[in-house]
């Protein structure tokens, strides 16, 4: 991930088990991260968006981004979500306990 933001042209949902407020706030904190300069890397904008829903859904969430990355989880039943926001893809997911 380059130091240079570049616009975001389009969002696209391919999995989602989540309600419809969880799903818009990942979406919208992804976007704040990956538009956020601070964050120069996906390892980065992955720990902003898990210490954000951390924070307000209760531990203990997983986040991947990246351009291209494949896996396998079990997620928490109503808990994940698997979409690209402009070339990146974000998965986020809330591990059972």
């Amino acid at each position: 991930m380059s130091s240079q933001k570049t616009p975001i042209l389009f969002i696209e949902i391919e999995g989602n088990d989540m309600k419809n407020e969880m799903r818009r706030d990942a979406v919208e904190v992804a976007v704040q991260g990956l538009n956020n300069q601070k964050l120069t890397s996906e390892l980065e904008v992955a720990k902003f968006i898990k210490k954000k829903f951390d924070s307000k859904y209760g531990e203990t969430w997983v986040c991947v981004v990246g351009a291209e990355f494949g896996s396998v989880v079990t997620p928490m039943p109503g808990h994940y979500i698997l979409f690209r926001v402009g070339n990146m893809s974000i998965q986020l997911f809330k591990l059972k306990k």
